[in-house]
């Protein structure tokens, strides 16, 4: 799994949430005065205002499991790459997502790579015999691998980070919300706070 921030609204979230925020009261105030405006608005849970700050992340390498979960997040916007055009790469031997429960037992491990292997059989055969790829995708597991792009305001991010995180989550979901967070760390500066304010609306 690989997880990326490729854009985002501002490099200056509290600011822009202070002056969203300072439209309705008549307000402008320094960079500070913005940024103090924005805490404020999270003490009171005002979220409607953290709308306004959005991010997207490029996800690499989740199953097609997994991202039927994460496409159930609607007030999100979602991007995924397509099997109808995109061949799998069934040749390959990182083409498929293996459970933790799985991968560490050699027994059930072999019975389930060779699982996959007769699906990557099947599939192939499929596209060999003329049956366009939006056909033989149907052979293909839950456990194809994935990308799709994901973008999701502070809001929503909160709501799915607090969601997906839980303890009753699935491994995988919950392994790329942290994933998508840590990814927020790397952008660093006003972003730290809006970290914080995330996982404080958790506790």
């Amino acid at each position: 799994m690989r997880t990326g921030v490729i854009a985002k609204t501002t490099e200056f979230p509290l600011q822009l949430i202070g002056s969203v925020a300072g439209v309705s009261t008549d307000r402008s105030g320094s960079d500070k005065d913005k940024a103090n405006r924005a805490w404020h608005c999270f003490e009171l849970g005002h979220m409607s205002v953290f709308e306004h700050v959005s991010v997207t992340w490029k996800i690499s390498g989740i199953s097609r499991a997994c991202s039927h979960q994460l496409v159930r997040h609607r007030l999100a916007s979602f991007c995924q790459q397509s099997q109808r055009y995109v061949k799998v790469g069934t040749d390959s031997l990182d083409w498929y997502v293996i459970p933790p429960s799985i991968k560490d037992d050699d027994a059930m491990r072999d019975e389930y790579d060779n699982a996959m292997w007769q699906c990557a059989k099947y599939y192939q055969s499929l596209l060999d015999n003329g049956v366009k790829p939006e056909d033989a995708r149907f052979a293909l597991p839950e456990a194809t691998k994935t990308e799709i792009v994901a973008t999701m305001n502070l809001r929503e991010f909160a709501s799915f980070y607090a969601a997906r995180t839980d303890k009753a989550a699935q491994w995988e979901i919950r392994e790329l919300a942290e994933d998508m967070m840590l990814s927020l760390y790397v952008l660093g500066g006003e972003w730290m706070e809006i970290i914080h304010m995330i996982e404080e609306e958790q506790r």
